[in-house]
């Protein structure tokens, strides 16, 4: 299969699945498939498709009051209008991510929302503060042992410090990320 049949074919599963769930009228399903439809759409670079369907799982899950389910997909809309240059959306839908993990203490989604904000700050060029929400998302993906995460964060700390020509810095952090 190529990537785009996989992608055609995880589609039309959802959709049939969606089908299903709504003849069941199982919200929790519901949002499960609002959100992978958004996730598939996404990875496909289809970014307006995918908002479209985190925005209907965020609804849904705000119904139900599915409190994880409101502060991932908060999470994943942050993410999506960060890829698009929407920082403002993206600051707010991340934002209302980290308020939600944080209430649930769910560190790595706390970890992830950081993240994602440090992203939207390094987009508005606000160094600084890209720079400090980098270093709470560090700590957290530390004590989770995410090197994967960690890559990404510190290359994110790198470019931060490059802006700020802070080479000594963007060297020290680009050299750990090269490390990991």
């Amino acid at each position: 299969f190529s990537s785009a049949s996989k992608y055609t074919k995880a589609i039309e599963l959802c959709l049939a699945a969606q089908r299903y769930a709504e003849y069941k009228k199982n919200a929790k399903f519901k949002i499960k498939i609002s959100h992978d439809l958004g996730y598939i759409y996404s990875n496909m670079g289809l970014n307006a498709n995918a908002i479209n369907y985190y925005k209907n799982g965020l609804k849904l899950s705000q119904q139900e009051k599915d409190t994880f389910n409101f502060a991932n997909i908060s999470a994943r809309l942050g993410g999506e209008y960060d890829i698009t240059r929407q920082y403002d959306s993206a600051l707010k839908y991340n934002q209302q991510s980290l308020k939600y993990f944080a209430f649930l203490k769910h560190k790595r989604g706390i970890g992830v929302s950081y993240g994602n904000l440090a992203s939207n700050y390094k987009g508005l060029k606000l160094y600084d503060k890209a720079i400090q929400t980098t270093l709470d998302a560090i700590k957290i993906r530390t004590e989770l042992v995410d090197n994967y995460a960690l890559t990404i964060l510190k290359n994110t700390l790198a470019a931060c410090y490059l802006k700020k020509k802070d080479y000594k810095a963007a060297l020290v952090a680009i050299k750990e990320a090269e490390e990991l």
